[in-house]
């Protein structure tokens, strides 16, 4: 029943990103400064997270924002395993610093057997949430996340943190 449960919310929050302008959001913040007004487009890697291990991902805003609704995807790799992770976010804050909110799946394909428990066949989607802090400097450079990662299919739920540092460009 719980697992049932969270696969419904996870739905809901979906659903509820992909229907939510981020125009309201964008409202909040000050229209003087023309770096408000520009797409936040983020590159990082990160440790953990939807990308279970280590990956690569790219982070972009879908409007002319620095917050509201965006799409992030990446590419991990460790021996024998490809893992990509994809999911809609987003953002609620001002200037630099976020609450992130996002939803989604990671593909992970496994090329030769591999010891790893998670892991029950040689390609697998996994159902991802993330929930977390997010450092986005508004003229660009450094960023941070942080933020707590339920890792889910239809019989197993696993709690995943993650931790990124990247890029973020004007």
């Amino acid at each position: 029943m719980g697992k049932k449960l969270l696969l419904n919310i996870t739905a809901l929050i979906a659903l509820a990103l992909c229907c939510t302008k981020s125009n309201a959001q964008s409202t909040n913040i000050a229209q003087t400064d023309s770096s408000y007004n520009r797409r936040a487009e983020n590159l990082y890697l990160e440790i953990g997270g939807p990308g279970v291990f280590l990956s690569l991902n790219y982070d972009t805003r879908l409007t002319n924002s620095r917050n509201g609704v965006g799409i992030s995807a990446g590419f991990g790799y460790i021996p024998n395993v490809n893992i990509i992770p994809v999911q809609i976010n987003y953002l609620i804050g001002k200037t630099s610093h976020f609450l992130e909110i996002g939803a989604g799946g990671t593909y992970i394909s496994i090329a030769r057997s591999n010891s790893f428990i998670l892991f029950k066949g040689s390609s697998e989607i996994f159902g991802t949430t993330t929930l977390g802090y997010r450092y986005q400097p508004l003229k660009g450079g450094f960023n941070f996340r942080i933020n707590v990662d339920p890792i889910f299919d239809s019989q197993d739920f696993t709690f995943f943190g993650g931790l990124s540092f990247g890029y973020t460009f004007k």
